[in-house]
């Protein structure tokens, strides 16, 4: 599925979200950060499933629009949800919902 990964991250009103650097955070900001923050369980995570999520993160960090499989979709949703406020959470479903083939 193709993906733009620039996509500039909004609050309610439409506004872009910026970090602590005043930067305008992106849809790829948010997926690298899930993918490579270390969560609680991530202590658990065999050398093999930590080396696929730094492959997704690879790919995405390339920014743009990229073709991405379904499995990485997965694995970027299940790592925001974990990582993540609601607004977050919301703003990449929402942005996965809208790929295309």
């Amino acid at each position: 599925m193709k993906i733009d990964f620039n996509v500039e991250m909004k609050d309610f009103n439409g506004k872009a979200i910026n970090d602590q650097d005043k930067k305008a955070v992106t849809f790829k900001d948010i997926c690298i950060n899930a993918l490579m923050g270390v969560l609680e369980t991530d202590r658990t995570l065999t050398g093999n499933q930590k080396f696929e999520l730094y492959m997704i993160a690879k790919k995405v960090h390339s920014g743009g629009v990229i073709d991405i499989g379904i499995n990485d979709i997965k694995v970027i949703q299940d790592r925001v949800d974990k990582m993540y406020n609601c607004l977050m959470v919301g703003r990449v479903r929402e942005i996965f919902n809208q790929c295309t083939d």
